[in-house]
């Protein structure tokens, strides 16, 4: 055979090999996202919640009095974001089926109009399913004047089907600034 052949056949081989390389590294790119849900569920971590209202039934509701889960609000922002978001409350004892609010101040420290979307997430991940948001910033885009403060609300409750070993909750929103992004 000659030298032309085997580098013909060498060539070919490594096109083969560097060709099965991208398509590997497509697929792996196409299952990271299914990947990632299913890390997060084995894990419990970045619960992700519902952004629509969830109704109440309070006579499919019942309260359980005798059970106190702590729940933590945590605001962060995006770090291109400069609004400022705090819970007026930054914790609470509660009692799975029973409703509760919390006060949220947001702030826009800026001289432009912003708008923002804040993003909730659920600590530990298996809560996520079992808090219940009734009414909440985080299902719309909020639109804010320049140097504003807009005073609103959450209000939610606990399924009594959450595990009986989480002794606590972090409700964490996340806050963009969406302005560019809404304007184009």
């Amino acid at each position: 055979m000659s030298k032309m052949a085997n580098r013909n056949r060498a060539r070919n081989r490594l096109v083969f090999k560097l060709g099965l390389v991208t398509l590997a590294m497509f697929g792996f790119g196409y299952a990271l996202v299914p990947l990632y849900d299913l890390l997060c569920d084995a894990t419990g971590i970045n619960g992700k919640v519902e952004v629509t209202a969830s109704e109440y039934d309070p006579s499919q509701q019942r309260i359980d009095a005798s059970r106190e889960v702590r729940m933590r609000f945590i605001s962060v922002r995006n770090e291109d974001t400069p609004v400022r978001i705090v819970a007026k409350q930054p914790s609470l004892v509660v009692h799975p089926g029973q409703v509760y609010q919390v006060d949220y101040s947001i702030t826009n420290p800026t001289d432009k109009e912003m708008v923002i979307q804040a993003v909730p997430s659920v600590t530990p991940g298996q809560a996520a399913d079992n808090l219940k948001k009734i009414q909440c910033f985080c299902f719309n885009n909020l639109t804010l004047q320049p140097r504003e403060k807009l005073d609103t609300k959450v209000v939610f409750y606990l399924e009594n089907e959450l595990e009986k070993d989480v002794p606590s909750v972090i409700l964490s929103y996340t806050v963009f600034d969406i302005t560019q992004r809404v304007q184009n």
